[in-house]
């Protein structure tokens, strides 16, 4: 992070009891002290998704409308890289498998015992998939150039392990990893989405007094984009 031009301001990583890995103060922080500034070079985004040195892939990227899509696309190339990828390390901080109501098969959802909640996340799951279906064409695109990157490894000994890997790389299932990241963890600013390292690793609880509602403002003010 800090190689890449990161800078932590009195924050540091740590690992909490019951609750996983966050941020903790180091120094007695003050109300409007800046503690993280992230380089748009190391953010996942639009101006990042096409910086490959393959034409095809960043023409893709460039084609995609929908920055969730965009993204998730983008985390499903970085992880499908493995070590290759200039991300890995960012990759690995990131978790698995993110459970989501909307991914759960009929049997699950009749559990909630609660058909309306059950209907909701039913639509939203179908939604979803539809989506993944639209993206056939940016998928194959995608699937294509991540077998060329890992025939250059000798991490795989014959192409239908390559191939494989490639498909599972652009599998449903990694496109709903993909999704569940950027709904989780990505920023918005000026109606685009930003994954930015370190900045999603933030747990918090509500404020102990309430605020007014200022349509934004209170965001704004303690998060920069410059």
């Amino acid at each position: 992070f800090r190689d890449n031009g990161g800078v932590l301001g009195g924050i540091e990583l740590h690992q909490f009891e019951n609750m996983g890995r966050g941020v903790k103060a180091s120094k007695d922080l003050k109300a409007d002290d800046v503690i993280i500034s992230v380089p748009l070079s190391i953010c996942m985004s639009r101006l990042t998704a096409s910086e490959s040195s393959s034409p095809t892939i960043n023409n893709m990227f460039k084609s995609l409308e929908n920055d969730e899509d965009l993204i998730a696309l983008m985390l499903m190339r970085e992880r499908g890289m493995g070590e290759l990828s200039s991300w890995s390390s960012y990759i690995k901080t990131l978790p698995t498998l993110i459970p989501q109501g909307a991914y759960f098969d009929e049997e699950a959802l009749q559990t909630l015992n609660d058909p309306a909640l059950a209907h909701k996340l039913k639509r939203r799951g179908d939604g979803i998939k539809s989506r993944y279906k639209n993206l056939g064409a940016e998928l194959h695109v995608l699937k294509n150039f991540i077998k060329s990157q890992l025939k250059k490894t000798t991490q795989f000994t014959n192409d239908k392990d390559v191939d494989d890997a490639a498909v599972l790389s652009t599998s449903l299932g990694r496109y709903q990893w993909a999704l569940s990241i950027v709904s989780s963890r990505a920023l918005t600013f000026r109606g685009e989405r930003f994954l930015a390292p370190m900045c999603d690793m933030f747990n918090y609880s509500p404020h102990e007094s309430a605020r007014a509602l200022e349509s934004g403002a209170f965001y704004l003010r303690h998060h920069k984009l410059d």
